[in-house]
């Protein structure tokens, strides 16, 4: 019993050393007018360690804060901290990209004056130390360290195409191979093409002659449907997702079919069974760029975070910040 009182006051105290020694890191809360037009600025009275500053819109306020941190803050909210640290390790890079990519082509286009936000489905998840320490408990300064280590060690790395940064997409998983970019956002990169990724993932949506009625006609004036034949996927892209869908008189794209069934991917295939409409998926995501689960794979197998990031982005190099930012 006393061991087991000294292990938990043990954590605590750990607990609230990193707290405290992450104060200095505390993001600066600020009015939008005190912004200006300068986007991810150089803090010129500054650490080395953290030289750029960006403005961050959280969900309620528009904040300033290093973005080392703030990379930090993102590679814990979008990966799990389970995973290797040479995968970590890309996230790192692809999210520190991802931030300058935006900073540098207009900032977040839904929230006036921030560089990024973290607001669900919009530009990258971020989490903060409270909402960490609520998520992995005593595990907190193991993987708190863990992630540090990852963001440190390839501080101001981001990744370019003919020395601009990129458009650093990501994804959770794929199935055999990622996914074009033109097919998810019409404009093609020449670094985000489909790559083979060594992952599968697999998931189902049932959907009852009912629900299907009712999901239809609120999204579709004048829908009809005499019976679940009526449905067959029309087309699939070049990587194999499905681009065109019909049910009933209604013929939409695999995007919309996503959306509207909340599926996993546009990687899918449907099939009735005993009266009821099956879509069985593979993937979860968008499917460009970096599979954060094929990079955790990758990374099993001996895979180095640059190797990593060679290959889910064609063509790219990885360059310092300061060498960009002028």
């Amino acid at each position: 019993m006393k061991r087991k009182n000294l292990t938990t006051g043990l954590i605590a105290i750990l607990l609230l050393f990193s707290l405290f020694l992450l104060r200095n890191f505390e993001p600066i809360r600020m009015r939008k007018q005190d912004f200006g037009d300068i986007r991810l600025q150089k803090i010129e009275e500054t650490t080395t360690e953290t030289p750029y500053l960006i403005r961050f819109f959280d969900g309620e306020t528009l904040v300033a804060m290093p973005l080392e941190e703030y990379v930090f803050c993102v590679v814990a909210a979008e990966m799990p901290a389970s995973y290797e640290s040479a995968a970590l390790e890309a996230q790192a890079i692809a999210a520190r990209t991802y931030t300058l990519y935006k900073s540098l082509h207009g900032g977040c286009k839904k929230y006036e004056g921030a560089d990024i936000c973290g607001v669900s489905g919009h530009c990258q998840a971020f989490a903060d130390l409270e909402r960490l320490t609520d998520r992995w408990g005593e595990d907190f300064p193991y993987y708190e360290k863990k992630i540090r280590e990852a963001v440190e060690k390839t501080s101001g790395m981001v990744l370019c195409y003919e020395n601009e940064p990129i458009n650093a997409l990501y994804h959770a998983s794929s199935s055999g191979t990622t996914e074009n970019v033109e097919n998810v956002y019409s404009t093609a990169l020449p670094y985000l093409v489909s790559v083979d990724t060594p992952e599968e993932a697999k998931s189902e949506v049932k959907i009852t002659k009912t629900e299907l009625m009712q999901l239809m006609q609120a999204n579709y004036k004048g829908f009809t449907l005499g019976n679940m034949d009526e449905i067959a996927v029309l087309e699939h892209n070049s990587t194999g997702r499905v681009e065109k869908l019909r049910i009933g008189n209604v013929t939409m794209s695999g995007k919309t079919a996503r959306k509207i069934f909340s599926l996993k991917s546009t990687d899918f295939e449907v099939k009735i069974e005993n009266g009821i409409l099956v879509f069985f998926a593979q993937g979860y995501g968008h499917g460009v760029g970096m599979s954060q689960k094929g990079a955790n794979i990758l990374a099993k197998d001996g895979f180095t975070a640059k190797e990593i990031l060679l290959h889910y982005y064609s063509g790219v190099e990885i360059n310092n910040i300061d060498q960009i930012k002028k």
